[in-house]
């Protein structure tokens, strides 16, 4: 059986959740905000820069969502695993990553 989690990881992995997809709803919106004020950017430089920020903000956002599914995905991977029986408990064995078979 998998030993319990302490109150204080579990409140981080909850908060770094919540935190993530806060930032993600920001950047959605900021994007949303962007395309509908399209018209009415100033010309020049300054619609460049706005532009180029949007893209970099929406690239980071993206990258911290596929590392939050992958860390979601290894974790249930190995919790599959224990449930089966097929690793011990509250132990990590680095030679067995997520994905390739457990022997």
């Amino acid at each position: 059986m998998k030993p319990p989690v302490r109150v204080a990881t579990a409140l981080t992995r909850f908060v770094g959740k919540i935190a993530l997809a806060g930032l993600g709803l920001v950047a959605f919106t900021f994007l949303i905000a962007m395309a509908a004020a399209y018209p009415q950017l100033p010309a020049g430089e300054q619609r460049q820069l706005l532009i180029a920020i949007a893209i970099v903000v929406a690239l980071i956002v993206a990258g911290g969502m596929a590392w939050m599914i992958h860390k979601l995905r290894s974790e249930v991977e190995r919790d599959i695993a224990t449930a089966r029986g097929k690793r011990s408990a509250g132990t990590y064995e680095p030679a067995q990553w997520p994905g390739r078979e457990l022997h």
